[in-house]
């Protein structure tokens, strides 16, 4: 079980990494098969210019997107995993209340 959203995260990578297509239906954007699109159509990009130097200019370039990218799935993932642990708690609380006042109540 995961506990927080920093080890979902790692666990999002290692399976993403691990090449498995990961679907989130209350956070589409953080679908891998998102990364994977915006990947995909970066590695389509012919940057072999001949100079060595604008060649690698625009290889770290891609590779900047590309973090940029796994960066920002990290922050949507760790969101929502914040929103269903606040979710949770929640669900707790008011469950604890509603116990609590039936209790009062005699039931």
């Amino acid at each position: 079980m995961i506990s927080n959203a920093e080890e979902g995260f790692k666990n999002y990578q290692m399976l993403y990494h691990m090449g498995v297509h990961l679907i989130f239906l209350n956070e589409p954007l953080i679908n891998t098969s998102v990364f994977d699109s915006t990947r995909s159509n970066l590695l389509k990009v012919d940057i072999s210019t001949g100079d060595t130097a604008v060649d690698t200019f625009f290889k770290g370039n891609i590779d900047l997107i590309n973090n940029f990218m796994m960066a920002l799935a990290e922050e949507q993932i760790k969101a929502a995993f914040d929103q269903a642990e606040k979710e949770v708690t929640d669900l707790h609380s008011r469950i604890s209340q509603g116990i609590k006042e039936a209790r009062k109540n005699g039931t």
